[in-house]
């Protein structure tokens, strides 16, 4: 979970390099649908912090609320301009 674009394709490929089956989502609301629909069929939910809408940090508690047991690695992802 990420808003920007091109940091979500960068994690699904050297994720799915890996051999994970990931599903990327650029909209916390709608990553928050797609978790209540299928709670127990994420291994590992990561989310940025700092998102427009809802935060990371709102995602996660809601994810927890539905299921208990999903790890979450929230990070927050400093963005430098060159």
């Amino acid at each position: 979970m990420d808003d920007e674009a091109a940091l979500l394709r960068l994690i699904k490929e050297f994720l799915t390099r890996q051999g994970y089956e990931v599903d990327t989502c650029s909209n916390s609301r709608e990553a928050l649908e797609r978790f209540q629909r299928r709670p127990d069929s994420y291994a590992i939910v990561l989310t940025d912090m700092r998102l427009p809408e809802m935060s990371g940090e709102e995602l996660a508690g809601h994810i927890l609320k539905l299921n208990p047991r999903t790890r979450i690695l929230a990070v927050h992802i400093v963005r430098a301009s060159w």
